[in-house]
């Protein structure tokens, strides 16, 4: 269960920082005033890739606990929201930085 649920977050944290990191849906002078708006700019794009990153990697884990993990070894919810939580936010954080910085 531990395999399945090390891969799960390896996926997602990968397409946070891949997603973070290179997107960037508008013009080249859009780009350039995101970047200079500096640290407002920062927290919106981290929010903006983080908390659905949250929804998906939280929403996955519960449902692969619930269909296949055994009911003994089933950590609690707010367990798994938190540790999602983190990870989604410090993998957001990571891929936002170097948006920024690059």
């Amino acid at each position: 269960m531990k395999a399945i649920d090390g891969i799960i977050i390896s996926c997602v944290v990968l397409a946070l920082l891949i997603g973070a990191a290179f997107i960037y849906p508008g013009t080249e002078q859009e780009l350039t005033l995101m970047k200079e708006s500096g640290f407002s700019g920062m927290i919106k794009r981290v929010l903006a890739f983080a908390l659905p990153g949250l929804i998906m990697l939280f929403g996955i884990r519960f449902f692969i606990y619930q269909l296949l993990g055994d009911p003994d070894e089933r950590p609690s919810t707010t367990k798994l929201f938190t540790s999602s939580l983190v990870i989604s936010f410090i993998s957001a954080l990571a891929g936002t930085l170097y948006f920024f910085f690059s």
